[in-house]
């Protein structure tokens, strides 16, 4: 006889589903995206209509959030997430997100360690 799964915690049969367990394109990560890009393109004296303040404005928003992404990975693994939970989070293979964060994330670890 199989074992019986255990609920997973915090779980609402009711609740609406957990639309964050995968990346996910949709509407509405376009909307705040859309709405970010024109309020920073705003924020920066420039205007949306602007090609090339669209280019830069988005540069700086992918760097912002792939450095936010290796502290969020950081973090997880801080509070024990294993690379496949993070793996899946991230839409990737086990290898290639322990590669790609693997070296930051014990970094990081390392500097909580003095704090």
């Amino acid at each position: 006889m199989l074992p019986r799964p255990r609920p997973l915690p915090h779980h609402d049969p009711g609740a609406a589903p957990d639309h964050t367990l995968i990346p996910t394109c949709d509407a509405a990560s376009r909307a705040i995206l859309d709405r970010a890009l024109t309020c920073l393109i705003l924020a920066r004296g420039g205007t949306p209509r602007q090609p090339g303040a669209n280019i830069s404005t988005l540069a700086s928003l992918l760097v912002e959030a792939d450095a936010r992404l290796y502290d969020a990975v950081a973090d997880a693994r801080a509070r024990g997430y294993t690379w496949n939970r993070i793996a899946e989070r991230l839409g990737s293979t086990i290898p290639a997100a322990r590669h790609r964060f693997a070296g930051y994330a014990r970094w990081a670890h390392q500097l909580e360690l003095f704090d």
